[in-house]
């Protein structure tokens, strides 16, 4: 029974470990610290639990158990390098671990379910980790960093600590490839870092020409001059282009004549290249004779038939002349007009051949009636009646007229009663169809006309004055105006408040100094200090001073001692390093000059065996991925090489 056991026991330990590997592949957890140059390699320690088994009673085929979330511990990598030290402890029945004595909640993995006959197991892992801290300088294009590589599983492995790449340092350059008349050169900068290089293009150089010859341009063909380098014989191009000559044409040649109906053509030819163009000949122009010729109709115009020239079977109509019309006699009266009927005309054409006729109407010949009686006379305000009898002869009607009414007929009128300044006259109107009949109209009063008016007292700066105007109508109407006092002005200036002393508005008399006077008073503001501090260096003293914002009045409070602190800068490479040496890289303090050195490692080739991260850990069926980081210390290359 015990054999059984302690087989059983084995079996889970070594599914447990085959879990933890797998499942805490991705699993760190890292710290920044402060930047350091160093590249000393320390070694840290991690502690867990250990893991306990309990009896069972059979043996099964186990399932893998699934492994406890493992959590590295926070690791403080101190300025000295000296150790880190992350803990991991899983306590799934507690739901917490602990980490450098700090407690977390840690994460409960709930295992597999195991055969009916055998509960899973309960299993508390303790596992002891320990690291190789590797400092990786940052290089021109890399960045630097802390590698920490654990000894026990590469799963734990993971970096801190980062630094910016620093970028290339270029030289001055040197003339690879010189350039040519033909073609460019090139110029190689080189890293002083890092011995990366880059190229800049050298311009060809200047190339002067000659005349080598000039072609004349023809009609087909612009002219030009061939210039040939000095420095490249052969080498040409072509310039100083002329136009094409005019095409030579001749005078002419009629390859179509022209007819009464289509144009001809006549075709010119160049005497120098055989270019040809065409022109339109006109059609001919018709000529024409007179034929027979139409007399015209009383309806109808006459007109004479022309025959063209050149086609007799082309004729047209000209020379028209207008119908003669209808010759009509006097007329005949067919039916007699009276007065309130129409009467008819019929008249008929004399020329031979024509027996056209047409009819007029007569006009009815109206009432001729006589002047009138009046029977009834109008007065200004009554209307009146006038009767008239009609002339023509058998006609006995009569008609009546109303007479309008006279109406007033009023004369220009006469003043009775002379208007005044300030009262109304009266003006009578009289009819001149009857003088029993008048009206008034009302003369309004003149009003006053005044004068410019006289200044009778004089206006100062503080007193009225007085003006009197006289009315040019009667003199006995007078009346006074006051003209306002000068008054004093002022010129207005805020005088605003400072730290100390109070603001006003300060009104200056601008025609009386001794006026002038201030109002409007804003207390003074008091001062509005702002502490201010002037940072000590690593050679100078620093201040804090408390400083008013409005008027720099200042109080010292303290003073700063000297930092001692150095700025360095990025460093010139004093030595190069070699394969056999290292290189010095010298810092200069920005502040005081100081100066301090650091060592750059010896050059190598990569030798790519130190673990590094895996990016994708390895399955049953499939590969897995990870970083492989050269073994030279100071290097951080790195391949991604596969795990099987």
């Amino acid at each position: 029974m015990k054999r059984r056991v302690s087989t059983a026991k084995r079996i889970v330990a070594v599914a447990l470990a085959a879990t933890v590997a797998v499942s805490l592949t991705g699993c760190k957890k890292r710290k920044n610290t402060n930047d350091t140059t160093s590249s000393d390699v320390t070694t840290s320690q991690s502690q867990a639990a250990v893991p306990e088994t309990p009896e069972v009673t059979a043996t099964p085929a186990p399932t893998a158990t699934p492994a406890p979330t493992a959590t590295p511990a926070e690791n403080t990598d101190k300025k000295d390098n000296t150790t880190s030290e992350p803990t991991k402890t899983e306590k799934p029945s507690t739901g917490t671990s602990t980490s450098g004595g700090t407690t977390k909640p840690a994460a409960t993995k709930t295992p597999a379910p195991a055969p009916a006959a055998t509960p899973a197991p309960t299993v508390k892992p303790q596992v002891k980790y320990t690291f190789t801290v590797r400092r990786h300088e940052a290089t021109c294009t890399t960045q630097g960093y802390d590698e920490h590589i654990c000894h026990e599983w590469g799963g734990m492995n993971y970096n801190d600590r980062f630094v910016p790449a620093k970028g290339h340092s270029w030289d001055g350059g040197t003339v690879t490839k010189a350039a040519t008349y033909t073609e460019t050169g090139i110029k190689t900068f080189k890293c002083k870092e890092c011995d990366e290089t880059r190229t800049e293009e050298i311009p060809s150089l200047n190339k002067t020409y000659h005349i080598k010859s000039v072609v004349a341009p023809t009609c087909t063909a612009e002219g030009y001059t061939i210039y040939e380098c000095n420095e490249v014989p052969g080498l040409t191009y072509k310039g100083d282009y002329k136009a094409k000559l005019p095409h030579a044409y001749d005078a002419g040649k009629v390859t179509k004549p022209a007819t009464i109906y289509e144009k001809g053509t006549k075709t010119f030819t160049c005497t120098s290249c055989g270019a040809t163009y065409t022109e339109d000949i006109p059609v001919v122009e018709k000529t024409w004779h007179k034929g027979n010729t139409v007399a015209p109709t009383c309806t109808e115009k006459g007109y004479t038939i022309y025959i063209c020239d050149q086609d007799s079977a082309l004729t047209e109509k000209r020379d028209y002349t207008n119908a003669l019309g209808h010759a009509w006699d006097a007329g005949t009266v067919t039916t007699a007009a009276t007065c309130t009927n129409a009467g008819v005309k019929t008249y008929t054409c004399t020329r031979n051949g024509c027996n056209e006729t047409k009819t007029e109407e007569i006009q009815a010949l109206g009432h001729k009636w006589d002047d009138g009686t009046v029977t009834v006379p109008a007065t200004c305000e009554g209307v009146g009646e006038k009767t008239y009898k009609c002339q023509n002869t058998g006609c006995t009607e009569t008609k009546a007229e109303e007479i309008p009414a006279l109406g007033h007929k009023w004369d220009d009128g006469t003043v009775t009663k002379a208007p005044t300044c300030t009262e109304d006259g009266v003006k009578t109107f009289t009819c001149l169809n009857d003088a029993t009949h008048t009206y008034t109209e009302v003369v309004p009063a003149t009003g006053h006309a005044w004068d410019d008016g006289v200044v009778t007292k004089e206006a100062t700066y503080e007193e009225d004055g007085e003006r009197t105007y006289t009315c040019q109508n009667d003199k006995t109407h007078v009346h006074k105006e006051v003209i306002p006092a000068l008054g004093y002005t002022f010129t207005d200036t805020v005088v605003a408040p400072t730290c100390t002393e109070d603001g006003y508005t300060l009104h200056t008399c601008n025609e009386n100094p001794a006026k002038t006077y201030q109002d409007t008073p804003v207390p003074a503001l008091g001062h509005q200090y702002k502490e201010v501090t002037t940072p000590a260096t690593c050679g100078t003293p620093g201040s804090v001073d408390n400083v008013c914002e409005r008027c720099n009045d200042k109080q010292h409070v303290k003073d700063l001692p000297i930092t001692g602190e150095h700025q360095w800068n990025e460093g010139v490479v004093t030595k190069e390093p070699t394969a056999t040496e290292s290189g010095i890289k010298t810092f200069t303090c920005k502040v005081c000059q100081a100066t301090k050195t650091e060592d750059i490692p010896k050059v190598h080739e990569h030798d790519y065996t130190r673990l590094g991260e895996i990016i994708e850990g390895p399955y049953c069926e499939t590969e897995g991925k990870r970083w492989m980081y050269c073994s030279y210390e100071g290097c951080n290359e790195r391949v991604l090489m596969r795990l099987p």
